[in-house]
């Protein structure tokens, strides 16, 4: 991509973020799509969200993949973090934990911790012992949000108190919670 059309990108980006921000999300999807299309990556997350959600349109999950996939193949960490929940939401475990897996490859630290907590619903002391070195090491990332670290810490004070794999297990099964990730 030339300088000029990433330059004419991040404009139509920051046009589609400001109509964003006043509530006009036929606009800002208008615009998302139309910097997406020319492989602006930022804008290929958004509008996956935005076909995600149904915010300035109707919503669509095979398009939110669609573009949720473009982002991922330029290396966006949070877009697999959205396919990987999108997969979750289908009840297609495999298939969210390959995509958490290519977050923790790109170096996401909150990757890291929903891997762990997607591991622990296996069950197996291999599982459990694997989302208990995740969670070490989204303690020491600095790609995680404080949210995230703050998370981490408490599941592995939680193990270290209860000595036990299976409470393990199940501190890290009970912080569950997932959100779209946007670049906003």
């Amino acid at each position: 991509m030339t300088k000029e059309k990433k330059i004419a990108n991040d404009e139509l980006f920051d046009a589609a973020d400001r109509h964003w921000d006043q509530g006009n999300l036929r606009e800002a999807r208008r615009l998302f799509l139309a910097a997406a299309e020319k492989g602006h990556e930022p804008s290929q997350l958004n509008l996956g969200v935005f076909c995600e959600a149904g915010y300035g349109g109707p919503s669509d999950y095979d398009r939110a993949l669609y573009w949720y996939r473009k982002a991922a193949r330029a290396g966006n960490s949070s877009a697999c973090m959205n396919i990987a929940d999108l997969y979750r939401k289908r009840g297609n475990r495999k298939r969210e934990r390959f995509w958490l897996n290519r977050a923790v490859k790109i170096g996401d630290g909150d990757a890291k911790l929903a891997l762990a907590k997607a591991l622990v619903e296996g069950r197996s002391r291999a599982a459990r012992t694997r989302a208990l070195e995740l969670a070490k090491e989204a303690v020491r990332s600095t790609d995680i949000t404080e949210q995230g670290r703050e998370e981490a810490k408490l599941i592995l004070e939680n193990s270290e108190s209860s000595g036990d794999a299976e409470s393990s297990g199940d501190a890290i099964a009970s912080s569950k919670d997932n959100t779209l990730i946007t670049n906003r």
